[in-house]
C-alpha cells in the first residue's frame, strides 16, 4: 500500500507525458482489462487453493502470489527512464509543510476538482464497503461452500475487464465524466441484487456488476485529472485523489464491521446505506459539466 501510494502520483505524470490525448482512456482500459481477463483462470486457481490446502497455508499461498505480482509491477516502474527536465517549473525546493498545505488547498478549493473528488469519494467508498462484505454475505447462504469464493473473484475480475474497456471508450469518445455517471448505476444494480438474496448465483451477478462499476471508473480517474489539473501539478492532483479516496477506504469497512459485530447493522441495511451514499455522489456527477466547459484551471 505504501509503495503504491508513492508511485501513483509519479506514474500519473509519466503517463500524461507519454500518451496522446484522446487515447488515454482506452489505453488505461486495456491496461486494466488484460489482467482482468485472467479473472477466470485466477478464480479457478483460487478455488483449487482454497479446496486443496489447509488453513492458514492457503491464505499464505495467496498472499505470496499477490506479493510477487506486485514486485514485478514495481520493477517495471523502476526501470522507466526519467528525463532530467521537461521545461515545466518544479517544486523540488518547496518545504514539506508548504507542500501539504498546497494539497489541502487543492482538495477544498471550490471548483470542478472538489466536485469531482467529492462525487468520486462517495461512490468509491460505497463500492469499497460493498466489496469488503459481499463475499462473507454470499458465504452466509446455506447453498454456499467455501470454494465458491473463487467463483466470486472470477466474476469480479472478468467483469472489471469489460467495465475497463467500456470506461476507456466512454472517456475518449464522450467525455471523462461519462464513466462516472454510468458506474453508479451498475453499483445500484449490484446492491439491489445483493439485498434481494444471498444465494451464490445472485452474489456472483452482484460481483459482476460491481467489478464492471469499478473497472469503468478506475480507467477514467487519470484522464479526468488531466482535464482539470494544470499540467505542472499533475502529481499533486493525483496525490490528493489517492489520499482522499483511500483514507476513507481504510476507515469505513472496519467501522462498518464493528457496527455489524455489535448487532447495530445487518448486511441488507449496510448495502442500503451504501446505495444511499453512492446516490448522492451520482447526483454530483450528473450535475458536472463536460470537461471542455470547465471555466477554471487550477494551478
Amino acid at each position: 500500500g505504501v509503495a503504491t501510494g508513492m508511485t501513483n502520483p509519479l506514474w500519473s505524470d509519466w503517463y500524461l507525458k507519454t500518451t496522446a490525448e484522446g487515447t488515454r482512456g482506452r489505453l488505461m482500459g486495456f491496461r486494466l482489462a488484460i489482467p482482468g481477463m485472467l479473472g477466470i483462470p485466477l478464480g479457478v486457481l483460487i478455488h483449487w487453493l482454497l479446496s486443496s490446502l489447509g488453513s492458514p497455508q492457503r491464505y499464505q499461498a495467496l498472499l505470496i502470489m499477490a506479493f510477487l505480482a506486485s514486485m514485478i509491477s514495481f520493477l517495471s516502474v523502476a526501470l522507466v527512464h526519467e528525463e532530467e527536465t521537461d521545461g515545466l517549473p518544479n517544486q523540488r525546493h518547496v518545504r514539506w509543510a508548504d507542500y501539504i498545505k498546497g494539497l489541502a488547498h487543492l482538495a477544498i478549493r471550490p471548483g470542478a476538482f472538489r466536485r469531482f473528488l467529492t462525487g468520486g469519494l462517495l461512490v468509491f467508498m460505497s463500492g469499497t464497503v460493498t466489496l469488503a462484505f459481499l463475499t462473507k454475505y454470499g458465504l452466509s447462504s446455506p447453498a454456499a461452500h467455501e470454494g465458491i469464493a473463487g467463483a466470486f473473484t472470477g466474476f469480479y475480475q472478468t467483469s472489471m475487464a469489460v467495465g475497463a474497456l467500456a470506461g476507456g471508450f466512454l472517456s475518449d469518445r464522450r467525455h471523462v465524466i461519462a464513466p462516472f455517471r454510468l458506474s453508479p448505476v451498475l453499483l445500484f444494480g449490484a446492491l439491489g441484487i445483493a439485498i434481494v438474496s444471498p444465494d451464490p448465483a445472485a452474489v456472483c451477478a452482484a460481483f459482476g456488476l460491481l467489478g464492471a462499476s469499478f473497472g469503468m471508473t478506475f480507467v477514467a480517474y487519470l484522464p479526468a485529472i488531466f482535464k482539470i489539473a494544470h499540467s505542472n501539478r499533475i502529481p499533486s492532483y493525483a496525490a490528493v485523489t489517492v489520499m482522499c479516496l483511500n483514507i476513507p477506504r481504510a476507515i469505513f469497512p472496519p467501522l462498518m464491521g464493528l457496527l455489524m459485530d455489535a448487532g447495530l447493522l445487518n448486511y441488507r441495511a449496510l448495502f442500503a446505506i451504501c446505495g444511499a451514499v453512492a446516490f448522492v455522489g451520482w447526483l454530483l456527477f450528473l450535475r458536472m459539466q463536460p470537461p471542455g466547459e470547465y471555466e477554471e484551471r487550477h494551478g
